[in-house]
């Protein structure tokens, strides 16, 4: 009996220094909704889950997914849908570590119309014990904001443009 609770209690405690990072936080003019993109790394620090919460201005949670970080850097993953369509999908760009990240790639549905993407290419890096995002240049973001890609006939039909702000 003592075996077993002390493999339970060493089972259980392996999360317990895992913590949760706020990355960016995600809103635009194409709806009142905001989304919050996270990262959960395990005890020694490196990335184990990406995590993307959508919430509405009423406070109502419609979205809280979790990707393992080794999904995200094998195949990429879609972090928003809306009416059956992909809008959001974000991947690694090769090399990336789970340690100290690397280029991540943002791509965003531009015209479900035309079935046209667009990416942006952001740098979520670690700095002293967190991860945090930064453009290419180096400058740290907290936001994005979605710049809807309105037509005049069929309103809205994708996103014009996610931009990265500090």
């Amino acid at each position: 009996m003592k075996t077993f609770l002390l493999t339970a209690l060493l089972f259980l405690s392996a999360d317990i220094f895992a913590r949760e990072i706020k990355l960016a936080t995600i809103t635009g003019n194409a709806d009142t909704d905001t989304s919050v993109f996270l990262v959960e790394l395990n005890a020694k620090g490196h990335l184990d889950t990406i995590r993307f919460t959508t919430t509405t201005r009423e406070g109502r949670i419609t979205q809280d997914s979790h990707f393992p970080a080794e999904t995200v850097d094998a195949t990429g993953v879609v972090l928003l849908e809306r009416d059956g369509r992909k809008i959001l999908k974000l991947e690694t760009v090769k090399p990336f570590s789970f340690e100290n990240g690397g280029t991540v790639k943002l791509n965003h549905l531009y015209s479900g119309v035309t079935n046209t993407w667009k990416s942006v290419n952001v740098l979520l890096v670690k700095s002293g014990e967190d991860f945090e995002i930064r453009t290419l240049d180096g400058k740290k973001i907290t936001k994005f904001f979605v710049k809807g890609n309105f037509h005049r006939i069929f309103g809205l039909i994708g996103i014009s443009t996610l931009v990265p702000q500090p």
